[in-house]
């Protein structure tokens, strides 16, 4: 949506009024009466030194928070080597319990089968 030249000089008039009454109705720092206009200058200038040394403690106790946190945080190559170390594990895991069944299914089907026999041989 482009604007016309002309509604863009209407705009750019406007808000230049704008600008040049709210320039015109603040009053200047300076009154001219030769001390200025002090009003508590220095009052609100030691807040505002204070609210800095407050803020300065502050950050320096989070960059020291932070540094603690990078010495023990772990690192893509940390993560991908857990990864791997993990992904080995479960495998192995895996393979015992395959085993672990295999062997079970076989000792209970021998069984049966040793059963069975006896039964069909020694009972008439």
């Amino acid at each position: 949506m482009a604007l016309s030249d002309r509604e863009l000089s209407d705009f750019v008039n406007r808000t230049q009024r704008k600008f040049d009454e709210k320039r015109q109705s603040h009053k200047p720092v300076d009154g001219g009466g030769g001390g200025g206009h002090n009003d508590g200058m220095e009052a609100r200038v030691a807040k505002l030194e204070a609210l800095a040394e407050t803020t300065r403690d502050k950050i320096a106790g989070v960059e020291t928070r932070l540094a603690v946190i990078e010495k023990t945080m772990a690192t893509k190559d940390d993560l991908q080597s857990m990864r791997v170390d993990l992904h080995k594990e479960i495998n192995a895991q895996t393979w015992k319990l395959v085993t672990f069944v295999t062997s079970l299914f076989v000792t209970v089907s021998t069984g049966l089968v040793g059963i069975t026999y006896y039964l069909a041989t020694h009972i008439k």
